[in-house]
């Protein structure tokens, strides 16, 4: 039988922030650039690889929590995702 530990969160996950990702730097493909608000746009290139989790980093989307099921490429500032 398994028994609850209190632990903290940063024992069970390690959070990183999105990568930079400017209009100009965008290709055309088919990887999901994700946002707090949902995809953003595409890219050719993946920099997580899915199933993942994001974690709203400002304003109204703080705190939102996001699984995504696949490839993903995280524009600057909005998000933290679980590595």
């Amino acid at each position: 039988m398994m028994e609850w530990r209190e632990t903290t969160l940063g024992e069970l996950i390690s959070l990183q922030r999105g990568y930079d990702l400017t209009e100009k730097q965008r290709r055309p493909g088919t990887v999901p650039i994700v946002g707090s608000a949902g995809v953003h746009g595409y890219h050719d290139t993946a920099k997580a690889k899915g199933p993942g989790v994001t974690l709203g980093r400002s304003g109204a989307s703080f705190g939102k929590v996001t699984l995504w099921k696949y490839l993903f490429r995280l524009p600057r500032y909005l998000q933290n995702f679980v590595r």
